[in-house]
C-alpha cells in the first residue's frame, strides 16, 4: 500500500508480519478464506491441482476450500501467508480485502 507523506513523496507501509497475518487468517471467517484462496491461485495462475501441490494436498481439498466446506489446516494457513507475501503489494491487498 502506497502513502504520500506530507511533503508529497510516496512511502509503502510494511508489509504485514506473518505472525500477526497467520492469527488473523486463523480468525477469519471460512467464506472469506475461501474466497481469499480463490483469488490467491487466480492471482498467481494457477489451477486447483498446481495450487493444491503446492500446499501439499490434493485438488479436492483446494476446491472444498474455496467453496467453503472446508478450512486449511495450520500448515497450510501457513504456506498461504508465504504466497501473499510472495506477491508483496498485491497479497496485501487480496488479505486486507477479505479481512472483515
Amino acid at each position: 500500500m502506497t502513502k504520500r507523506t506530507s511533503q508529497g513523496d510516496e512511502t509503502s507501509s510494511p508489509p504485514v508480519s506473518s505472525k500477526v497475518a497467520l492469527s488473523q487468517l486463523k480468525r477469519m471467517p471460512q467464506p472469506n478464506i475461501g474466497l481469499l484462496i480463490k483469488q490467491l491461485r487466480q492471482e498467481m495462475e494457477q489451477t486447483q491441482e498446481e495450487f493444491a501441490s503446492e500446499c501439499g494436498v490434493v485438488f479436492s481439498t483446494v476446491n472444498r476450500w474455496e467453496k467453503g466446506h472446508r478450512k486449511p489446516s495450520p500448515m497450510a494457513l501457513k504456506l498461504i501467508v508465504l504466497m501473499l507475501s510472495s506477491l508483496e503489494e498485491r497479497g496485501q491487498e487480496l488479505f486486507q480485502k477479505y479481512q472483515t
